[in-house]
């Protein structure tokens, strides 16, 4: 039992993590690129026009199947190496089926605006 996208698991990326560090009383993110490869299944939905204060951007978001990473959490990244895009997770990653095979979740990219 596994789910359907799993067996499209050809695309390589990297995760890139996402931690939070107080420098000087004021809490600002860093991203750290893991330099395993994983392979995942990415299923996108091309991109919406969005237009927030007089900017039109793209928001292109896609749902992945991976295998379970334990620490993978909402905030962190996936740089897909074929065009070096990084989409950032939006929801908490599902445990399928909570047999720590493989997680399902969603991720956005933003492009263009200013």
């Amino acid at each position: 039992m596994f789910p359907k996208m799993a067996s499209r698991m050809f695309t390589p990326c990297h995760i890139v993590k996402c931690e939070y560090v107080n420098k000087l009383g004021k809490i600002t993110k860093t991203y750290t690129e893991l330099e395993e490869t994983i392979f995942i299944a990415f299923s996108d939905f091309q991109g919406t026009e969005v237009k927030k204060d007089d900017v039109y951007s793209v928001l292109e978001t896609a749902t992945i199947c991976s295998p379970f990473i334990p620490d993978l959490t909402s905030g962190d990244c996936i740089k897909l190496l074929e065009n070096k895009k990084v989409y950032q997770i939006i929801n908490s990653p599902e445990n399928w089926n909570m047999q720590n095979a493989f997680l399902l979740f969603k991720v956005e990219r933003l492009q263009g605006g200013v």
